[in-house]
């Protein structure tokens, strides 16, 4: 049974447990972060997993994780997404993320399969995907980034 945790005005606050959440890391997710889980989705959290970091209070600001059915997010270390974040993970994909910091307003889409490894410093405003999300020739483009 895993826990999600939130930091809330500094302290570390429990706020419900799931059934979708694995490893013996730790989320911190501020009350501007919406997360929305897939049947059979899995977090893996062997590290810490920050969402929405670094929000100045009452600024407005969210991040959004969304994991369709079957989907996957791996945790492999201390990894921090900014605010403004807005990541998804398509019917069965899989997103792994090393010990790695990514700012504000980054865009993530994963049909299939993305990796980020360690020590990465990604800055604001990225979009990474591994397909281009549309057909041509009746056929769409995915691959592994």
């Amino acid at each position: 049974m895993y826990f999600i945790y939130s930091l809330i005005r500094g302290k570390l606050i429990k706020l419900f447990h799931m059934n979708h959440f694995i490893g013996k890391g730790k989320l911190y997710a501020d009350k501007n972060t919406h997360i929305i889980l897939g049947k059979n989705s899995k977090i893996c959290i062997n590290g810490s997993l920050r969402l929405n970091d670094n929000c100045i209070v009452n600024n407005g600001r969210s991040s959004i994780v969304r994991m369709d059915d079957d989907s996957r997010l791996d945790i492999k270390g201390n990894t921090s997404f900014f605010y403004g974040s807005d990541i998804i993970l398509f019917k069965g994909a899989h997103l792994s993320v090393g010990n790695t910091f990514i700012n504000s307003d980054a865009k993530i889409r994963c049909h299939k399969n993305i990796t980020i490894g360690d020590d990465c410093a990604i800055s604001h405003n990225i979009t990474i995907m591994d397909s281009d999300a549309h057909s041509l020739g009746g056929h769409v483009n995915i691959g592994d980034v």
